[in-house]
């Protein structure tokens, strides 16, 4: 709140506000006023063109600030701001008549929506409530200020009672009978849904009645037909619990089996968990540059080091010579970036990946030091660590991979074997 006053008395006494410009977009703006300023009989100096702007600014720039004169901040802020008084003018508004808050009260309740529930019967006179209420209102408000005179007198204390009360007296109204009416509705659409629910249930109920009536004699014929099945059924699990034994202890052979190839998979997953996410982020940073990005390393003739460094662990990834006319060449290319977010990760050879460590290792080579350099080698450092860390986490992962694989295909002939004896057994 303070800054934002300093800033309207620095408007109110010379114009501008302080460091809201930088020199060169300030410059810019003063130049785009030279042909007003010749019009206006003043030079081109830039002193003059600032003048020029300062006084536009005071002309043309109309400023409405509102307070409370309630409580001490009103006079702390005149103190301390004095161009408020000195630039500007003052209204200073009263109390409203009787007939003013009335006729304001009948514009703001025309707002409010009094009716509750649609009826064709309905007896209210809403031009004739809301008038009613605003009188109310205007009523309330003169006993309130009754009530504040006498405070003073007992107390010597001011009690501030300005139009804007007026209105939050009205306002507080509609929210409070925007309420009360969601309340009562929503009260009212339960119940209704729920006589409206209870009537359904009881029509369903009579259908079920007349409906089990006629089923009665074929619920009783079904039941012999079921008595008949269960000695059938009697007669033939002797038979199904031979088989039984033997499904049973493959179904255990299956789930131990299918236990190891979860290890399997839960282990590679973890592993890698924590490196995709990274890899992931890398890829998107180098997707959403340009080709501007890419033209500000590629204007270099003699790079700095961190970018050479940068574009030299690039060139080992793509298999080109890390060397700098190189990577030039690297960044010229039209598909680069396709190139990179392109790049197949799974089948890094351990031959590049020493080469890569000769530059990753540096103590400098982190996209922070980088990015101080260079935004866009900020994220090709980005993306050659994420690049290293996944074909580390790769490495450990592919063996286990390659197990489960075996694993997995053992355990299909497992479960294609159960699947023919599970068959049998329904039968």
């Amino acid at each position: 709140m303070d800054s934002f006053i300093e800033d309207i008395e620095s408007i109110l006494n010379s114009g501008t506000v302080v460091d809201l410009f930088e020199p060169d977009e300030f410059d810019a703006l003063t130049m785009d006023l030279k042909n007003d300023a010749y019009s206006a009989g003043m030079n081109d100096t830039p002193g003059q063109l600032r003048e020029f702007f300062y006084e536009r600014v005071r002309t043309n720039l109309h400023i409405i600030v509102s307070f409370s004169p309630a409580g001490n901040k009103f006079r702390e802020i005149c103190r301390l701001h004095p161009a408020l008084l000195n630039c500007t003018s003052i209204d200073w508004f009263t109390e409203w008549s009787e007939i003013s808050m009335s006729q304001v009260a009948d514009v703001f309740l025309e707002t409010i929506d009094f009716k509750i529930l649609s009826s064709d019967n309905a007896t209210i006179n809403e031009n004739d409530f809301c008038h009613r209420l605003a009188l109310c209102c205007v009523s309330i408000h003169k006993i309130v200020i009754e009530i504040a005179k006498r405070f003073y007198a007992a107390h010597k204390r001011i009690y501030y009672l300005t139009p804007s009360s007026y209105m939050d007296l009205m306002k507080t109204y509609g929210i409070m009978m925007a309420q009360t009416k969601q309340d009562f509705l929503t009260s009212y659409n339960r119940l209704s849904s729920g006589l409206a629910k209870l009537s359904d249930a009881n029509a369903s109920v009579s259908i079920m009645r007349d409906e089990l009536a006629v089923l009665g004699p074929q619920i009783d014929a079904k039941e012999k037909e079921i008595e008949q099945l269960l000695s059938q059924l009697q007669k033939d699990q002797i038979a199904v619990l031979e088989v039984k034994e033997i499904v049973e202890v493959e179904e255990q052979k299956v789930r131990q089996d299918t236990d190891m190839v979860e290890r399997y998979a839960t282990q590679a997953e973890l592993d890698l968990k924590n490196v995709i996410p990274v890899l992931d982020e890398a890829m998107a940073d180098v997707s959403q540059l340009d080709k501007a990005d890419v033209a500000e390393v590629r204007v270099y003739q003699s790079p700095p080091y961190q970018v050479m460094m940068v574009m030299c662990a690039v060139c080992v990834l793509l298999d080109c010579k890390p060397d700098w006319a190189t990577a030039r060449q690297v960044l010229g290319d039209s598909g680069f970036i396709s190139r990179l977010t392109n790049l197949d990760i799974n089948h890094i050879s351990d031959r590049t990946y020493r080469k890569l460590l000769q530059y990753s290792r540096h103590p400098q080579f982190t996209p922070e030091l980088i990015g101080k350099v260079s935004s866009a080698c900020r994220s090709f450092c980005k993306w050659v660590l994420a690049i290293q860390r996944y074909h580390e986490v790769y490495r450990t992962v592919k063996p286990k991979e390659e197990k489960l694989k075996t694993a997995n295909e053992a355990l299909d002939v497992m479960r294609k074997s159960l699947s023919r004896k599970q068959e049998m057994l329904k039968l």
